[in-house]
């Protein structure tokens, strides 16, 4: 078993060393910016088509057919443009977000060894670590984004099952009730499962297997796989 009041003092010993002996704010700053690229790997409102008749024109106008037929058509098509317009928006911003989402990952598979080497070897460095542990973080990289991407493939289906599911009840302007709710329930608990596994994998993943990429030279398979077998060698520890 880990012992982890001697882990806790040896780590504190170690913080007091590299922060304080001698003290240097140069260092400080430079393990700060690691710490942080590091860290980034540890993420309605519609428009309403209908209008008012009777604002802005008079009754009698409002009651002609060629008037009625005009507006309903003027309508139709405002709400066409409103649809096509949010669809394009929400287009853009899931490209951003997905290309923000990427940036990150990339940048936090960076810090992970940044953060490790000052620590380590006791310094503040970024150039010689951003380059010397460049095919690491490449390969931890692209390791959590099959794993974005295998979990799109997974949550994507699970949020069209809830759109299908409350549609009926839309349209029929309603909450659902009784045995309905079950299917909400239900839905949500193998999300959370999921989560919940996801989570576990990436915590182990991060704490184990990161480690062994940096101390091994192991790439994110074969890191993965190692830390697999730590867990089944050490369950009760872990």
């Amino acid at each position: 078993m880990i012992n982890f009041t001697r882990a806790f003092d040896s780590a504190w010993e170690r913080m007091a060393v590299i922060l304080f002996q001698p003290f240097d704010l140069a260092k400080w700053f430079t393990i700060g910016l690691s710490a942080f690229l590091a860290g980034l790997l540890s993420g309605g409102n519609g428009f309403n088509a209908s209008y008012n008749r009777n604002n802005g024109f008079g009754k009698a106008d409002l009651q002609t057919p060629n008037f009625q037929a005009l507006h309903s058509g003027i309508s139709n098509a405002l709400a066409g443009v409103q649809i096509g317009i949010i669809i394009m928006v929400a287009i853009i911003i899931l490209f951003f977000a997905l290309a923000l989402t990427v940036l990150i990952y990339w940048l936090g598979a960076r810090g992970q060894f940044l953060f490790l080497d000052n620590i380590v070897r006791n310094r503040g460095a970024i150039r010689w670590p951003w380059s010397y542990y460049a095919r690491h973080a490449n390969s931890l990289f692209l390791f959590y984004l099959l794993v974005m991407v295998v979990s799109l493939f997974i949550v994507l289906p699970m949020i069209g099952i809830g759109i299908v599911m409350a549609l009926p009840f839309y349209h029929q302007n309603r909450w659902p009730h009784g045995w309905e709710i079950g299917g909400f329930i239900l839905l949500g608990a193998v999300y959370l499962i999921f989560a919940a596994v996801l989570n576990f994998i990436l915590f182990v993943f991060k704490e184990f297997g990161v480690p062994l990429m940096f101390r091994n030279g192991l790439l994110a398979g074969a890191a993965f796989m190692e830390s697999l077998g730590l867990i089944q060698r050490h369950f009760g520890s872990v």
